[in-house]
């Protein structure tokens, strides 16, 4: 068989499975990519808030369109697997230790962060293999700065 006829029946296979697999999907459902993180784009969750000093703060959902959904929570039967914070220092930063982390209602902060916003006005931490939560957390902020935070993660089905 010639080199032109082996590319043309290529061709023309693939051509054809791809038929067949759109032809199996519903009407105006294609096929959806993978994220970065192996997972659907539409489980990839991004979490804010602006919390004070010395205080126990809410962080809000940040939608596809960037509006903040103040109501949001996660969906029965899921977990959020955070994968990385950033936490940046809100304001004209204050000389002294800024210490904070998430929480959750049994009381324990993670993962733990500290520094001095003179000397570093951000810290971001990535949680390779993710901190599964399965409630919201929320963002408790202690020391000397109010703080900007940014979550990064996906859900998953809970176990």
């Amino acid at each position: 068989m010639s080199i032109r006829i082996r590319h043309f029946t290529l061709a023309a296979l693939l051509v054809c499975t791809g038929a067949l697999i759109a032809a199996k999907l519903p009407p105006g459902l294609a096929l959806q990519p993978k994220s970065h993180i192996g997972g659907k784009p539409a489980a990839l969750i991004t979490l804010t808030g602006n919390i004070n000093v010395d205080t126990i703060g809410e962080l809000y959902r940040v939608e596809a369109d960037g509006e903040i959904d103040f109501e949001w929570t996660l969906p029965a039967g899921t977990q959020l697997v955070v994968t990385d914070m950033i936490v940046s220092v809100n304001g004209t930063p204050v000389n002294g230790q800024t210490f904070g982390g998430l929480k959750g209602p049994g009381g324990g902060v993670h993962p733990l962060l500290s520094f001095n916003g003179t000397q570093q006005g951000s810290v971001s931490v990535s949680l390779t293999g993710g901190a599964p939560w399965s409630v919201l957390p929320d963002y408790s902020n202690q020391g000397a700065n109010a703080v900007f935070v940014t979550v990064y993660g996906y859900l998953v089905k809970a176990k």
